[in-house]
């Protein structure tokens, strides 16, 4: 384990699981990870270097899971869809860019 990986496992931030002779980590939780998303929107964007990088990077955007949820514009056609058929309740209107 890097050192850096260590002391974000000493603090609390991430989680380590042992599983099958692997270790996986982990955040440690959703405040975790907002904080994380939150940092990330000061970072600049990486500078796509390949056809390859662009296609993942595009593909990222239609659709993915974020955390504990669906993003991407796949995730927010769905959404919209399910409030607009009552499957759906909004009860927080909080979002995240």
């Amino acid at each position: 384990m890097s050192d850096h990986l260590h002391r974000l496992v000493d603090g609390g931030l991430v989680v380590v699981r042992a599983q099958a002779g692997h270790r996986y980590h982990a955040l440690a939780g959703p405040r975790v990870a907002a904080v994380v998303k939150a940092l990330a929107q000061l970072a600049p964007a990486a500078p796509v270097r390949s056809l390859r990088t662009h296609h993942a990077a595009k593909a990222l955007t239609e659709a993915r899971t974020c955390y504990d949820h669906l993003a991407g514009r796949r995730g927010v056609e769905l959404r919209e869809h399910l409030l607009a058929a009552g499957a759906l309740r909004l009860l927080d209107v909080a979002t995240t860019p």
